[in-house]
């Protein structure tokens, strides 16, 4: 048998591939990939873009390379959010059989945020026994998850997420820095409005100095402060809200972005700061410490 097996996130924004081999007891990543197929843009009356399916299977493409030698019982293929909301599934399900051999594997918003903890609280050592929170902002919904060291105790999903945001409050292009402003304003509110329920959250009051995040809305946002001078190695509601005061003055600049941030992160920049803050908000955060580890990772 092989001491190799991958795990693949079809994940609303981004496929992720991890390949892990074993070490003793332990499972070590080899390779991470990752691509940008924002399998929810385009999504109308419950169905997915052709242009979305004709990115997903060349994205499933050219992870099947990459896969070839792994065994089929120790390659799982996970479905989120889109796959969840979708009624034209059967394209992405026959790709992934077809050209992955094993079954798509579409799991519930809860078992997804179970996952990501899982995933997050393995690669973070600091205080091991520490109560935390760990988010994750997806293309279509946004997972969080409370517990204590490795043990999740109460996940949950809002249907929230970046790629929605952007779908439905700015358009494309934003001509003017007015237009910028009040489409951010505009998903922020909508974003509080989604997320409000989590106010009363049993665990929500306990763990929020110990908030972990993870996504690429986090990483990018954590990478801006740090290249703007604005933040440490933590995202914090001072260093967020610097930033949000810069995109609200037009310091933000549609077609370059702002230093620090990915050219394929241009797109969806705003509507996922505009989720992060309100996030901040709803649960009363101080701070949040981007992890490298996710869904796949859980798996």
């Amino acid at each position: 048998m092989s001491d190799v097996c991958a795990a693949i996130d079809l994940g609303s924004n981004s496929f992720r591939l991890l390949l892990a081999g074993r070490r003793g007891d332990e499972l070590v990543v080899l390779e991470q990939l990752k691509d940008k197929v924002q399998l929810l843009g385009g999504f109308r009356d419950g169905l997915l873009h052709a242009d979305a399916l004709d990115r997903a299977q060349g994205a499933l493409d050219r992870f099947a390379q990459r896969v070839a030698s792994v065994p089929r019982d120790q390659l799982w293929v996970i479905g989120t959010h889109a796959l969840r909301a979708a009624r034209n599934v059967d394209p992405v399900a026959r790709a992934v059989r077809d050209k992955l051999g094993v079954q798509l594997r579409v799991v519930s918003g809860v078992e997804e945020a179970n996952l990501i903890y899982l995933g997050v609280s393995h690669h973070y050592a600091d205080d091991p026994g520490a109560p935390r929170l760990v988010v994750d902002i997806g293309g279509g919904s946004t997972e969080l998850a409370w517990g204590v060291g490795s043990q999740c105790q109460h996940p949950v999903s809002a249907a929230v997420g970046c790629v929605a945001l952007k779908d439905r409050h700015f358009g494309d292009p934003l001509a003017t820095n007015g237009e910028l402003v009040q489409a951010f304003c505009d998903a922020r509110q909508a974003a509080v409005q989604e997320l409000d329920a989590l106010r009363a959250a049993p665990a929500a009051a306990a763990v929020t100095r110990h908030a972990l995040g993870t996504s690429g809305t986090i990483e990018s946002v954590q990478a801006v402060l740090a290249a703007n001078g604005w933040d440490g190695p933590q995202i914090t509601r001072a260093g967020l809200q610097r930033l949000v005061d810069a995109l609200l003055a037009g310091r933000w600049l549609p077609n370059s972005g702002l230093p620090g941030l990915a050219p394929e992160r241009l797109d969806i920049f705003p509507a996922g700061v505009a989720l992060l803050s309100a996030l901040f908000e709803v649960l009363d955060l101080e701070a949040m410490s981007f992890v490298n580890a996710s869904l796949q990772d859980g798996v």
